[in-house]
């Protein structure tokens, strides 16, 4: 692989090519129009769902494991309660 002098990575073609693949710190070039941040609405109110479904997994969760412990304790009275 060959290096690249101070020249040729000025020129805009390298720029455009390879800055947007590598990290600007290891490359030591200023920061260039091909780095962009862009908010996409969709993906925040997917992102929401997903925090919002996952809570009430674990809600829910928390409920079936009461249920649970309700349910183990009227068998255990029923079993080991007093014969009538």
């Amino acid at each position: 692989m060959e290096t690249l002098g101070p020249a040729q990575l000025c020129s805009p073609l390298i720029l455009n090519s390879i800055a947007c693949g590598f990290s600007l710190a290891t490359l030591q070039l200023p920061r260039i129009a091909c780095q962009k941040h862009v908010t996409i609405v969709f993906m925040l109110i997917a992102v929401f769902a997903i925090h919002l479904l996952s809570w009430m997994f674990l809600i829910g969760l928390a409920g079936s494991s009461v249920v649970v412990l309700i349910s183990f304790y009227e068998d255990a009275v029923e079993l080991f309660g007093k014969d009538e």
